[in-house]
């Protein structure tokens, strides 16, 4: 559906965009192959803890410490966030294990649209782990 969206597109067919194809090349249109956006009701989680060194890691640590300190966030800083920045699907912060490993960088609350830190387990291969690990609570 992606690639009929981006064909019409191409040909400048604006409504076929909005509104979908034409049906049985009548008036009617099909609404199901319409472009829609996504709404996003994520929270976005930097996990310096992907940096491919301990140095890039350090320094994705200092940019979060700094914006996290100042008054107005440098937009070269975030930017600078950017490939260390995934989205997690809000209903994730109804758990309180994984909001425990969240640490607000932008204001003082986790909520949807927030950008936080992920102190939490990160595996180089498959990203952040929300599960948390019950060994990793065991004195």
């Amino acid at each position: 559906m992606g690639q009929q969206i981006q064909e019409a597109r191409r040909k400048w067919s604006f409504q076929t965009v909005t509104d979908g194809p034409p049906i049985d090349g009548g008036g009617r249109r099909n609404r199901q192959r319409a472009f829609r956006m996504i709404r996003d009701e994520g929270v976005s989680v930097v996990t310096p803890q992907g940096a491919s060194t301990p140095e890039e890691k350090a320094r994705i640590e200092k940019i979060v410490d700094r914006i996290r300190h100042a008054p107005m966030a440098d937009v070269r800083d975030l930017r600078e966030l950017q490939p260390y920045t995934t989205t997690l699907h809000g209903g994730l912060l109804r758990d309180p294990a994984v909001r425990a490993w969240m640490r607000p960088i932008l204001g003082n609350e986790i909520h949807v649209g927030s950008l936080v830190e992920w102190i939490g387990s990160y595996d180089p291969d498959t990203g952040i782990a929300v599960d948390p690990r019950v060994e990793e609570f065991v004195l």
